[in-house]
């Protein structure tokens, strides 16, 4: 059942992509497949060569009542299976890389992991031996499973930091909820007012590094302009920074807009120009000359996306986080 729903997977609900497989990562997988369904089968070879010989009469051979060790890890596996099956079903629905906002995402970043983990350690006490909890065999790999996802798991963890900052997965483990992430207090929220004078690393400044930063992620299609839609970007979880208008005169979406990156820890930037807003963010047609024209004011803008990686993303990151 297990393979057979993630060949479905591979097959109908994933997304064929670019990225690459070590040659040693894709053998060790073939192997550990192979082994493992040659592993039960001669594990079991024992018990079913000893009924070759009974009437299909004799007491041994009748249906059973099920055992605690069934009773116990049976929801156990198809509750996991479900969770996997919507964590994979929701990363293939994801635009381009992005951080994922399912609710299975809410505590750790690979919740596919963990519950690979469960699936394995289910099968491990739903076939265990009369006498046992556990089948050794399985037991093992559930083992090896647990170690080599935990390791993957911190190599994702690793990733998604580097693409969308500490701050936004802080309070994510790496496969394990409320076991390795960082507390980062509710009420805390970074408002920083930009100042063209305002200089960070690299001789550049920090209003540049925003204009820099709002400029990629409108080339990939990555801001949400306007109160409206960027409460509602921030709402879901879908923003990796917001830039507000201070002078902004809808009073109670912009304290919507601060509430929201307080509450989800996402850094808001403040700027006290709706129209040099509106010009970064893509609201203006360009002149022949390159000059900005027709620009409209803008109150808020969310990233969704980044984008690429630049060096005025870096640069902002960094002021976040000396902030």
């Amino acid at each position: 059942m297990q393979s057979a729903r993630r060949l479905w997977e591979t097959l109908y609900v994933q997304k064929p992509g670019s990225s690459t497989m070590g040659i040693l990562i894709y053998l060790a997988g073939i192997a550990h497949y192979t082994v493992l369904g040659l592993a039960v089968w001669c594990e079991g070879v024992t018990t079913i060569r000893a009924n070759d010989n009974l009437p299909f009469s004799h007491p041994s051979l009748y249906l059973r009542p099920p055992r605690i060790n069934t009773l116990l890890a049976l929801p156990v596996f198809f509750l996991a299976s479900g969770l996997q099956h919507d964590a994979h079903a929701h990363l293939a629905s994801l635009k381009k890389y992005s951080l994922p906002t399912h609710p299975v995402f809410a505590y750790t970043l690979s919740p596919h992991y963990l519950a690979e983990c469960a699936i394995y350690g289910s099968l491990a006490v739903l076939a265990a031996p009369q006498d046992r909890w556990v089948n050794p065999t399985l037991g093992y790999v559930c083992l090896f499973v647990c170690l080599n996802l935990t390791f993957a798991a911190t190599l994702t963890r690793q990733w998604y930091a580097s693409k969308f900052g500490e701050q936004q997965i802080a309070e994510r483990a790496r496969i394990l909820p409320f076991s390795d992430g960082e507390d980062v207090p509710a009420e805390v929220t970074e408002e920083i007012e930009v100042a063209a004078d305002s200089t960070a690393s690299k001789g550049m400044s920090v209003e540049d590094a925003l204009k820099g930063v709002l400029r990629h992620a409108l080339i990939h299609d990555g801001l949400a302009r306007g109160l409206r839609e960027a409460s509602k970007a921030l709402d879901r979880r879908q923003a990796h920074m917001c830039v507000l208008n201070e002078n902004c005169e809808e009073e109670a979406y912009k304290k919507l807009v601060e509430a929201l990156c307080a509450e989800h820890k996402i850094p808001l930037i403040k700027v006290g120009d709706g129209k040099k807003l509106g010009e970064w963010a893509g609201l203006c047609t360009i002149d022949r000359e390159g000059n900005p024209r027709k620009v409209v004011n803008c109150s808020c803008v969310v990233v969704r996306d980044w984008g690429e990686e630049s060096t005025e993303r870096s640069i902002l990151l960094d002021y976040f986080q000396t902030r």
